[in-house]
């Protein structure tokens, strides 16, 4: 495995979770607080701004595929950056609710639309794709969880608008980084076929890929709900106070690092196809166990439940993706795929809030939201995993149009 760039990828992802996680962990608050907006419109821009992430990624990916995954990256980071500067500005001196939410769609979509050429980088920058992907992801989750904690101790000292020029530090050093990368050449891998370039369309991306895809937009639907639907039921039904609920989700990425290791060991024992069900399984008891917590070493184990699903899911996902992809599709594939995570991310809050605005019934509430997640492990056991194994081996499946 190339060690040194899997370690500069992790150091440029864990900079981007600072960054894109400190500014969504507030950016919600500081809107209601500054603009005045009920929370049905943040959730819109919310919603707007995931969604315009996820159709670029879809394009993103392909673009990489023909260029190179590094300019692409670059690009996003340096619109990325330049958006947070912008946002520090309206923030701190111009105070317009249009521009700020304008800059805000900008951020999101430019960051979320590195992701396929990042996770193509990482493909081809080591034979051990599980091992790489899990690396880096630890990254973001020490990211993800730094990130939201020096933000809420900034605001406490500075206010609000210091958070945004924080992210843009961070995203500054991640494009410092990605400059100096050095991408592995273009040779073929041992998995997957060259192809020409296509003009996209879904019909040309494989089946399989398609319904991983789906079910893994169905599982971000709960992953979404620690941004609406866990806070408040946590606050209002249970009785927790902010910092109580800050101690549950620092525990994620806290025990995200802890359990990584000895997780993606069982992963090389099983096989991702089956690493990627226990994720679903894992994950959607995790979420659904809220139901019964009243205390915070409860959620805390909750949490510790959803992480093993995380630890399960993430590698052996984006290994799937990777490993039956073609070499010059990776990029579009892994768009594919994250595009519809997007997806799920984006329409999770909005389904939350929908729900605990409806009933602050526990178990209807999580029953609800985890519903889901439990409809993903049907849809993977009936339609996707028995076509992995085969998949995995010869580089490609049977696609719907077009090979993948």
């Amino acid at each position: 495995m190339a060690l040194p760039r899997i370690i500069t990828l992790s150091l440029i992802l864990g900079f981007f979770g600072f960054a894109l996680y400190s500014v969504e962990s507030f950016t919600s608050l500081f809107m209601h607080a500054e603009f005045k907006l009920d929370f049905t419109l943040i959730g819109v821009v919310f919603t707007l701004s995931n969604l315009s992430g996820a159709v670029l990624q879809i394009y993103t990916g392909r673009l990489g595929d023909r260029i190179g995954h590094k300019p692409v990256l670059v690009t996003m980071y340096s619109i990325g950056a330049a958006s947070l500067i912008g946002l520090y500005y309206v923030a701190h001196s111009v105070h317009n609710v249009v521009i700020f939410s304008l800059l805000f769609l900008i951020l999101a979509a430019s960051l979320w639309g590195s992701f396929p050429s990042f996770g193509a980088l990482v493909a081809t920058s080591t034979r051990d794709r599980v091992v790489g992907f899990t690396i880096t992801r630890v990254a973001l989750n020490v990211g993800t969880a730094i990130g939201p904690a020096v933000a809420g101790f900034l605001i406490l000292g500075f206010g609000y608008p210091v958070i945004y020029l924080s992210a843009f530090l961070s995203i500054l050093a991640g494009l410092v980084l990605s400059l100096i990368f050095k991408p592995v050449g273009d040779h073929p891998t041992e998995t997957g076929e060259e192809e020409p370039q296509r003009k996209f369309r879904f019909r040309t991306v494989n089946r399989t890929i398609i319904m991983l895809s789906f079910s893994s937009l169905l599982l971000t639907i709960l992953l979404a709900q620690d941004t609406v639907t866990l806070p408040n039921y946590a606050s209002i039904v249970r009785n927790l106070t902010t910092a109580q609920i800050g101690l549950v989700f620092t525990s994620n990425g806290i025990l995200v690092v802890l359990m990584q290791y000895p997780v993606t060991k069982a992963i090389g024992r099983i096989g991702v196809a089956r690493g990627y069900l226990l994720g679903l399984l894992f994950f959607s008891i995790g979420v659904f166990s809220f139901a019964f917590d009243s205390t915070v070493p409860q959620f805390i184990v909750s949490e510790a439940i959803i992480t093993l699903g995380e630890d399960f899911l993430d590698p052996s996902g984006s290994a799937i993706v990777s490993g039956i992809s073609a070499k010059k599709r990776i990029g579009a594939n892994m768009g594919v795929y994250n595009s519809f995570n997007s997806v799920g991310y984006s329409i999770g809050p909005l389904i939350g809030g929908i729900v605990i605005t409806a009933t602050l019934n526990p178990f209807l509430i999580w029953t609800t939201v985890t519903a889901p997640g439990f409809v993903s492990v049907i849809l993977y056991l009936s339609t996707t995993i028995r076509k992995v194994g085969p998949a995995m081996k010869k580089g490609e499946v049977m696609p719907a149009g077009g090979k993948g």
